[in-house]
Order: C-alpha cells, then structure tokens, then sequence
C-alpha cells in the first residue's frame, strides 16, 4: 500500500511541475503533506502541520 502513496506523490509532483512550471519548496508542500498524512493515517497518528511552537527565549518558533 505504501508503493500506491508514493507512487501517487511522484505523479502529483509531475502534475505540479506541468502545470505549475516549477518544483520549489512552496509548490511541492501540498503534494508532500498529503504523504505525510497518508502514512500517519495508516499508523492512526495525526499530521499537525507547521505547529507554532515557544522557544526557550519566548519567541515563536515554527519548525521545518
């Protein structure tokens, strides 16, 4: 099952790619937390997208 997902990446990458005419960070986001979430609903885990978080000094930190 696993092959499906990747396999579903990579042709919605290409898609992206076609018609979006580029590959950056920001235009592969979508494509790479939809992975992400079909993994960690097979292993019924959550995906928290870009979660605030305070760092030591207070500051608001978001992790990559």
């Amino acid at each position: 099952m696993e092959r499906i997902y990747i396999q579903n990446y990579y042709k919605e990458v290409e898609r992206v790619k076609t018609f979006g005419g580029t590959a950056n960070e920001s235009s592969l986001r979508a494509p790479f937390q939809d992975l992400l979430k079909r993994y960690a609903d097979a292993f019924n885990l959550s995906l928290i997208h870009e979660l605030t978080v305070r760092g030591r000094t207070g500051n608001s930190v978001r992790p990559d």
